[in-house]
């Protein structure tokens, strides 16, 4: 920890030091969590989502920190919630982190957020689409994210254990079955939503190969963009 902090430090300008920090999570440290619950009332909707964190994580109450948000409402009226979940110990860290660089936290983003968010800025017009949700597969050199976002706001994210390496090598079909797992489990937790265009963001040099090797069923579009 102390050697990352005096790094952190060392990098860093006095208008840095000034500036809004934010720390992206990542998606493998976070839980995620739908609810439907009978409430349009932050205060209400808080406390019913703390009294059934005590049975969908695998962590004492005390010892989880979580947020959420309202990603839609259903036809009885109940408010549809995505609810994020992380343990104190991942923030706590953080914090140690930073605090000993002497850089204060502002915000802290889960990592799939910030990638709808990329793509809210980058491509405003598709990301708003009233009519159908959107897909991103954001993709590392040893891992990917695969988000869906309805009306530029995420509703669904899972973090896949392969990634650009794994394109045209050993781990590929691996690769392409977890991808089409992801996809199936979203589209059971998420019976009716039209799933209009999947974005696949890796470099240039990939696209034509990821347009050849990956493909979704129905008519889900598939799409290149250099992040």
């Amino acid at each position: 920890v102390d050697s990352l902090s005096k790094s952190l430090s060392s990098m860093v300008t006095i208008k840095d030091k000034n500036s809004q920090i934010v720390v992206v999570i990542p998606r493998s440290q976070v839980i995620l969590k739908n609810f439907l619950l009978p409430s349009h009332s932050r205060e209400e909707l808080q406390k019913m989502i703390g009294l059934q964190m005590v049975t969908q994580v695998p962590y004492a109450r005390e010892d989880i920190i979580f947020d959420y948000a309202v990603i839609g409402h259903s036809g009885t009226g109940h408010a549809k919630v995505l609810s994020a979940v992380v343990h104190r110990d991942v923030i706590n860290e953080f914090l140690k982190i930073f605090r000993s660089a002497g850089l204060p936290i502002h915000q802290f983003i889960l990592s799939s957020s910030s990638i709808v968010k990329w793509f809210n800025g980058q491509h405003p017009q598709e990301a708003k689409s009233e009519n159908a949700t959107i897909g991103i597969l954001h993709m590392e050199a040893d891992k990917s994210e695969l988000c869906f976002s309805r009306q530029g706001q995420m509703v669904y994210a899972r973090e896949i254990k392969y990634g650009q390496r794994d394109i045209g090598a050993d781990f590929e079909h691996l690769f392409l079955k977890d991808l089409s797992l992801t996809l199936e489990t979203y589209m059971r937790e998420h019976p009716g939503d039209a799933i209009l265009k999947i974005y696949l963001l890796a470099p240039r040099s990939l696209h034509g190969l990821l347009l050849e090797k990956i493909s979704f069923p129905g008519n889900i579009h598939v799409a290149c963009l250099d992040p």
